[in-house]
């Protein structure tokens, strides 16, 4: 599953210009780079893969780091939840302390 290969994932905030809403794209996810891209405001997290509380090594269960769009930036953490293969968790901005829900899923 984290083969070196792009993989197409959906992205979906909430908050922010997304609203309670939420806002989906599509972007690319660069498991070897540990760096998704997506079609946002020039949109890219930069990220570290996280293990299970207690592993280390085996397939990763989440990942952590840091996003940016033209001007604006934070942080973002997300889990994956074994059965969907979904993705989620919260986003911040940069000065911030609110925290908003993000979910990332892979394309079907």
């Amino acid at each position: 599953m984290f083969a070196g290969e792009a993989k197409c994932v959906n992205l979906t905030w909430y908050g922010g210009t997304a609203g309670n809403s939420g806002k989906t794209i599509q972007g690319i996810l660069y498991p070897v780079e540990n760096k998704l891209i997506y079609d946002w405001k020039n949109g890219t997290m930069d990220f570290l893969w996280s293990l299970p509380e207690g592993m280390k090594s085996g397939d990763p269960n989440g990942f952590e780091g840091t996003w940016q769009q033209d001007d604006s930036r934070g942080k973002f953490s997300v889990k994956e939840h074994r059965k969907t293969r979904v993705f989620e968790g919260f986003w911040s901005a940069d000065g911030r302390k609110k925290k908003h829900r993000l979910s990332i899923e892979y394309c079907k």
